[in-house]
């Protein structure tokens, strides 16, 4: 162990830092691909995408660069690299496998625009499901059952199909 100034370094045999996260970008072609909305498609709805590539690979996906909205703000200023997903984890085979994915992932949203459109449904199909209430108390004001809101309640949706 060496000690820095405040900080504590394990070393190996090289006299590499041990702990040192282990650190990829992937750029996004958002330049050369403009009419592709890369950073809603990657993140998805409130981060579900990129936070389940992260898990699935026990890594660490971070937005960055020009035109990346990070802190509410938009950074479009010309000193900074382009657009780019930065990937950390603990061990390189991780990173490489989160590389791979989010590659791939990159790479089916250009090719295939029928891709792109079908993980765009899937992505607001999965938002419609974390805005409705999943409370298994809750009580619809219209119908009096318990499992779902007044805005979801079967009944209502039933008498507008019917109407139609």
């Amino acid at each position: 162990m060496m000690d820095i100034g405040m900080h504590d370094f394990d070393l190996d045999e090289r006299g590499l830092n041990v702990n040192r996260p282990v650190c990829e970008r992937v750029f996004i072609p958002a330049d050369e691909h403009s009419h592709i909305n890369f950073q809603g498609l990657l993140i998805g709805p409130r981060g579900s995408t990129i936070q389940k590539l992260a898990n699935q690979t026990n890594t660490t996906i971070l937005l960055r660069g020009r035109g990346a909205r990070t802190g509410g703000f938009c950074n479009d200023t010309g000193t900074l690299p382009p657009l780019h997903l930065l990937i950390l984890g603990d061990e390189q085979h991780t990173v490489r496998k989160a590389v791979s994915q989010v590659s791939g992932l990159i790479k089916q949203l250009i090719d295939s625009p029928s891709f792109a459109e079908k993980l765009r449904v899937k992505q607001f199909k999965e938002l419609e499901k974390q805005q409705q209430c999943t409370d298994p108390e809750t009580r619809c004001f219209r119908c009096g059952q318990i499992g779902h809101s007044e805005y979801h309640c079967p009944d209502t949706l039933l008498q507008q199909q019917q109407q139609q």
